[in-house]
This record gives structure tokens, C-alpha cells and sequence, in this order.
């Protein structure tokens, strides 16, 4: 037969067959141009298959069908030969065992010591007690009444914030949240299935944002209090956390909590520079004091809540920052909408970059460096809120509001 039925007789490819053929595993007659399969070339390839599932080499198996048609065997001459063979063999998946176990029993000490690390009851962060007289009712702006159930070094882990208006905080393993304005996602991916998830156009721009962060922003210059807008993963955190030397309080708010719960356990296991405050809540209803915070850090927090509010951002928590105060944001923009796509009409204006730039300039915000990323057409099932019609550019900014 053909080389195309032999193929297809014994489910393969035809370039497999013919890498068999240089290696001589199968030898074929050929009558003009054409080569023609026997059952002894059937034979023969079962004989391949079976020693690669032995986990022989094709150079190995090449040269055992070499000495086999050299020497032209007797059928107890062959047998001695193959035993001889298999008996290598094993010997070699022995000493493959061996060494596999080795690399088992150092893996598994690798996992003790870290879940040791990770228990370690020292990197707990809770809402640490000095700072709670910059917190105030999100609703009303009226002060907050503690009620403890654990505190770990000066830090409530477990408690409740009461307001005289009825609002009410509960403090869960350190994170404040305001339970009545946040959402759950329970299908959140771990890292590793987040990331083998996201387009590689996604990750190509969270690259060009991460070489901007870390080169154009001056993070050794700016002091004080940070608000992080939106930590999400706590990507651009982790990127910057060696960088922030003069930070005296980081404080990471986010209306998702399964984000943020991820989001703290990745940063209790950094070596941190800053004290840091969790809060779950809408971005519109912040329980900080007036004033209180010196720089804002909103990397795609405003773009990724957008489609939830009804104004800038920025302009919403503007009562929270310093009269003067620094902004490094990267935000997202859409140039036309598909009629699908999941962000809903209302809210659409807010991914105006005309709009963007308006809103810039009524903050009074001197913008000191600007960067485009390019676009995304799809963000993968990592980042799933993007339509596939939808093309959303994004920028970088790093600006400041000073008037003096």
C-alpha cells in the first residue's frame, strides 16, 4: 500500500512516517517514485511504538533494528539481546526513580517551609489602631464607634465600626467593609489561571504600564498617605512596592472583597515599607476623614468602576485628598462602543478621553508625564469585562494638583 493508507491504517501522520524512514525504523520497497508499505514495515512500526512506550529513544531504537538487520539474528540469539536491552532499560528507570524521589522529597520540604511562612501569625494586617481617628461615617461623616472582638499587636483583626446614623462597618480579618455597597465575584482564578487566561495583548500593555510606573513616576519624592483606587490583584502594588519608601500609610480600597481578601494576602507575604488600611466599599462612599490622604494611585481602579458609577472617580473622592496632592493613574477609553458591549450606555461618557481630559483640567491637575499603552481588543477570560468588538485604548499619567 501507499504511504497515504499505511497512514491512515495505523493512525498517524504521514511526516511521522517519513521521519521514520530516514531513521530507517521502517524500510519500504519503492517501484518508481512511489514507496510501498509490506506488513513487514507494519510490523515494524508496531515494534517502534511499543519500545517508545518502554521509553526507549528513536536513536535507541533505530540502532537495536540496526544490529538486529546486521547481524541477522537467531530467534534465541534476538531473545538475549532484548534482554539485555530491557534489562539496561530498567536499570536506567531505576536510577530515573531514584532521582525523581530526591527532587519529590526537596519539593516537599520546599512547601513545608513555605506554608510555615505563610502561617506565621506575624504578617497578619489588620486596621491598625492608630489610625482610626482618620476614619469617619462614608454616608454621613459622623464619627465612628469601635467594638472589638480580637486585636492582634495593635491591630483589630475582628469588630464592628458603628455610626450614629445606623451605618455600620464590619471589620473581617482586617479589612473594614461596608457590606451593603460591595460585590463578591465567586468565580475569582488564582494567579497562575489568571494570567495563563489574559490575552497577550493584555499583557503586553500591563508591561509598558509597569516600565512607566517604575521610570517616569518620582515615588522618591512623594510622601505622606496613599490611596490606592481599585488594588483589584494588587499588581501595581507589587510593582512599585520597593519604590515607596515615603509612604506612611497605603491604604487599598476595592467594592469587589474577594479581590481585595486576595489582594492582602499577597501583600502580608512582601516585605512592606508602609503601614497599610483594607476597605471594601463603593469608591463615592469612602470612611476616611477630609483631607487625609496625599496621593492618589489609581491604576485602571476608575476605568474598571466606571461601569458602576455615574461620574469621574477622581471628582467623587476629591474631599478626601490634601488641598494639594499627586495623582498617578492609568486609565481606559473607548472610541466607539459595540451595541453588545457590557458597559452599560449611562455609563459610557466616563470612557471619553475628551471627557478625561476635561475632568484634568477642572481638578486643576498639571499633568507632568503621559504615556499611551495602545489598545486591547480582547482581554481574555483573565479580563473578561471587554466585548470582543470593543477596542479600549489606555493611557498613564502622573500629575499634581498645587495651588499653593
Amino acid at each position: 500500500m501507499k504511504i497515504g493508507d499505511f497512514s491512515k491504517k495505523h493512525k498517524t501522520t504521514i511526516d511521522t512516517i517519513r521521519h521514520y524512514m530516514e531513521l530507517d525504523l521502517i524500510t519500504p520497497f519503492k517501484k518508481g517514485s512511489h514507496y510501498y508499505f509490506t506488513e513487514d514495515c507494519s510490523q515494524d512500526l508496531e515494534k517502534v511504538r511499543k519500545l517508545k512506550n518502554l521509553d526507549f529513544t528513536l536513536e535507541e531504537i533505530r540502532k537495536i533494528f540496526q544490529y538486529k538487520r546486521t547481524c541477522r539474528m537467531s530467534t534465541k540469539r534476538e531473545l538475549d539481546y532484548l534482554l539485555n536491552i530491557y534489562t539496561n532499560k530498567k536499570e536506567d528507570v531505576i536510577k530515573e526513580i531514584k532521582r525523581l524521589n530526591n527532587i519529590l522529597i526537596k519539593i516537599d520540604l520546599e512547601i513545608d517551609n513555605s506554608v510555615t511562612l505563610l502561617d506565621n501569625e506575624d504578617t497578619r494586617i489588620g486596621v491598625n489602631i492608630k489610625y482610626l481617628d482618620m476614619l469617619e461615617c462614608g454616608m454621613c461623616g459622623g464619627e465612628l464607634e469601635l467594638s472589638t472582638k480580637e486585636i492582634v499587636r495593635n491591630q483589630v483583626m475582628n469588630g464592628f465600626l458603628q455610626c450614629s446614623c445606623g451605618k455600620k462597618y464590619t471589620i473581617n480579618d482586617g479589612i473594614i467593609i461596608a457590606e451593603d455597597e460591595i460585590i463578591e465575584y465567586k468565580n475569582l482564578k488564582d494567579d497562575l489561571e489568571y494570567f495563563e487566561g489574559v490575552d497577550n495583548s493584555y499583557l503586553r500593555l500591563m508591561s509598558k504600564l509597569n516600565k512607566w510606573l517604575r521610570s517616569k513616576v518620582p515615588f522618591d519624592k512623594l510622601k505622606g498617605n496613599l490611596l490606592d483606587v481599585g488594588i483589584g490583584r494588587g499588581y501595581g502594588y507589587t510593582n512599585i512596592n520597593d519604590l515607596i519608601k515615603n509612604i506612611n500609610l497605603y491604604t487599598a480600597v476595592d467594592f469587589n472583597l474577594v479581590y481585595l481578601k486576595q489582594c492582602k494576602k499577597i501583600i502580608e507575604k512582601h516585605d512592606n515599607l508602609c503601614d497599610f488600611l483594607f476597605i471594601s466599599c463603593n469608591f463615592l462612599n469612602l470612611p476616611l476623614k477630609n483631607h487625609t490622604q496625599n496621593i492618589v494611585f489609581d491604576i485602571f481602579g476608575s476605568t474598571n468602576g466606571s461601569a458602576m458609577l455615574s461620574e469621574f472617580p477622581l471628582i467623587s473622592i476629591e474631599s478626601k485628598l490634601a488641598k494639594n496632592y499627586s495623582l498617578i493613574g492609568t486609565y481606559g477609553y473607548v472610541k466607539r462602543f459595540n451595541n453588545n458591549s457590557p458597559i452599560p450606555p449611562e455609563s459610557r461618557f466616563l470612557y471619553n478621553i475628551n471627557n478625561h481630559d476635561q475632568y484634568f483640567n477642572d481638578l486643576n491637575i498639571s499633568i507632568h508625564s503621559k504615556l499611551e499603552f495602545g489598545y486591547v481588543e480582547n482581554g481574555g477570560k483573565g479580563e473578561d469585562y471587554l466585548n470582543e468588538d470593543d477596542i479600549m485604548f489606555s493611557y498613564g499619567l502622573f500629575g499634581e494638583k498645587n495651588i499653593g
